[in-house]
């Protein structure tokens, strides 16, 4: 059935937000900056909402907005009010939200997770009311899936989803985690990860993989430290143990430098 719209301004006191979790607060860094543009450009979206029987409207739609309109002390919003067309307010609630880009990635997984076990929606069903390609479908739908140590720092938004996939593929846990760890604290790109990955795949034995491993993440992390060589003893050391001096352009500090800079204090020399 096609659902029927109306925009019109509604009072903040007839907004129920039953189904609705409100993950904000007012005094929230977020809701203090959206506050600030509403009051500088408006409201570019207006909230959705649905009447109840006794008058009011079930928020369906725009939480953030109505908490910033809370705290600017509005009295009205102007609001889509959406006819019921006999789906369950949370299932609304859950699409307009995952339409309209208002969650983060666990409030998305919980989402489109209760559409696919609750509400019986196949994945190309829910690709299609929301209006998001069924890879996003499918990956949302599989992170519970994941291994609890990887979904739980995909959720808190520490690795990616490529990363999670990659890593989530290692069987052994004691190489699982290695590598996990290896992401974070070195911040591995996908590409890099993959490759760290295959190793540990590809040797024998555990002992092997974790040595290679091992070898392999330091070489990535001494090549993503900037180093030069230095000019006077010829060693190659991080570019923050080097001493740039500056010179003039005609030559006039050119024995100085032909001696060669004494150390600067930090164990390194080096001239320009």
């Amino acid at each position: 059935m096609e659902q029927k719209t109306i925009l019109k301004n509604i009072k903040l006191n007839d907004i129920l937000t039953e189904g609705q979790q409100l993950r904000y607060a007012i005094d929230d860094e977020g809701i203090i900056e959206l506050a600030m543009s509403i009051t500088s450009k408006g409201l570019l979206e207006p909230i959705v909402v649905q009447p109840c029987d006794d008058g009011r409207f079930q928020l369906l739609a725009g939480s953030r907005r109505l908490m910033a309109f809370k705290r600017l002390k509005r009295k009205t919003i102007p609001a889509v009010i959406r006819k019921e067309d006999g789906t369950p307010i949370k299932t609304l609630a859950l699409i307009e939200n995952v339409v309209r880009r208002d969650m983060n990635l666990a409030e998305e997984v919980e989402a489109v997770n209760h559409l696919y076990d609750v509400e019986k929606q196949s994945p190309a069903m829910i690709s299609d009311t929301t209006g998001k390609s069924r890879r996003w479908v499918d990956q949302r739908l599989a992170i519970p899936h994941l291994h609890k140590e990887v979904a739980d720092e995909l959720l808190d938004g520490r690795i990616t989803l490529r990363h999670a996939e990659i890593i989530n593929a290692i069987e052994a846990e004691n190489l699982r985690s290695l590598l996990l760890n290896n992401v974070m604290q070195q911040r591995l790109t996908a590409r890099q990860t993959k490759e760290l990955a295959k190793i540990y795949q590809d040797t024998p034995s555990m002992e092997g993989a974790i040595e290679a491993g091992l070898k392999t993440a330091n070489e990535i992390s001494q090549t993503q430290t900037p180093t030069r060589k230095c000019d006077h003893c010829g060693e190659v050391r991080p570019l923050s143990k080097i001493i740039l001096v500056a010179v003039c352009g005609d030559g006039c500090a050119q024995p100085q430098l032909e001696e060669g800079v004494k150390d600067n204090g930090n164990g390194a020399r080096g001239k320009v």
